[in-house]
């Protein structure tokens, strides 16, 4: 999105944990008010931030840029970029729903580590303001982080610190002139397109073939095994389990299913298979896991 340079230095103080208390990795807020008013100071904090403007109008700083906002416009902020907003004072208020979250923490799951999956060596990317036509893949992916966040039930935490990962990926490629064109930044890389159809297909042992796979990535076997192996650092195969894993470990954690039907909805067609990779692989069996975990 255009925006101009803002010529006047205004201060800038740090907010501990906006959003944030505790354990907690992100919090949501929604139909948050806006007010009118002058912008005299800007504020930075430790994670990153998501505005959704729900309707109205505004300004918003972000560092020494300015940008016009309205319904619709979305809003990233990395972390430690000095920023703030308001509405039109001519309009009133604008409706906004804020994301607050650690893109470090949310992409460390189990023994997942998301960033490394997705070659992320960097979290702090674009900051700034758009709409969904300059890049609808990224505000496709903020809307499904944000429909997961209000739910009332317990979100996956495998799904979402995937979403994350591509979040963080996007917003490292994006730039104000808009997004680059295919040619330029390449899309989504056949590991992230990997990535995302094994989060979306995990339970479904068949759609996990690898020539499905490769399908979906538009490649062959070959090509898909050596790039998956060069940009992870382990084979498709032990990406899978490990995503299979960490579901069942979310579900022992938060649900009191019984540990076969855990099983069976984590992709593992037999129990004595699951209970020998989750030990090897937590150390404990699946039944332990529950017990320690809820204590």
């Amino acid at each position: 999105m255009e925006y101009i340079l803002n010529k006047d230095h205004l201060p800038v103080f740090y907010l501990k944990n906006l959003g944030l208390s505790g354990e907690s990795s992100a919090s949501i807020g929604l139909n948050y008010i806006l007010p009118p008013g002058k912008i005299k100071a800007l504020h930075y904090h430790e994670g990153a931030e998501i505005g959704i403007c729900v309707s109205g109008s505004g300004v918003t700083y972000i560092g020494d840029r300015i940008y016009r906002y309205r319904k619709g416009d979305i809003q990233y902020i990395s972390p430690y970029v000095a920023h703030l907003s308001a509405s039109d004072e001519n309009c009133g208020e604008s409706v906004w729903v804020w994301i607050s979250f650690s893109p470090v923490r949310m992409m460390m799951v189990q023994n997942l580590n998301i960033a490394f999956s997705l070659n992320i060596s960097e979290v702090s990317g674009y900051s700034g303001i758009f709409s969904r036509g300059e890049n609808y893949y990224l505000a496709m992916l903020i809307e499904r982080f944000k429909y997961l966040l209000s739910k009332k039930e317990a979100y996956d935490e495998v799904e979402v610190a995937l979403l994350v990962g591509l979040i963080v990926k996007e917003t490292g490629r994006f730039e104000d002139k808009g997004p680059r064109s295919l040619s330029q930044s390449g899309g989504r890389s056949v590991t992230e397109k990997a990535i995302l159809y094994i989060s979306e297909n995990f339970s479904d042992s068949e759609s996990l073939a690898e020539r499905k796979i490769a399908d979906q990535c538009e490649v062959s076997c070959s090509h898909l095994r050596s790039l998956f192996k060069k940009e992870t650092g382990m084979s498709v195969r032990d990406f899978i389990i490990n995503t299979k894993l960490a579901a069942a470990a979310h579900s022992l954690r938060r649900t009191n299913l019984p540990v076969l039907r855990v099983s069976l909805d984590s992709g593992f067609g037999q129990i004595s298979c699951f209970n020998r990779l989750f030990r090897r692989v937590y150390g404990v069996t699946p039944t332990e896991y529950r017990k320690i975990s809820k204590c």
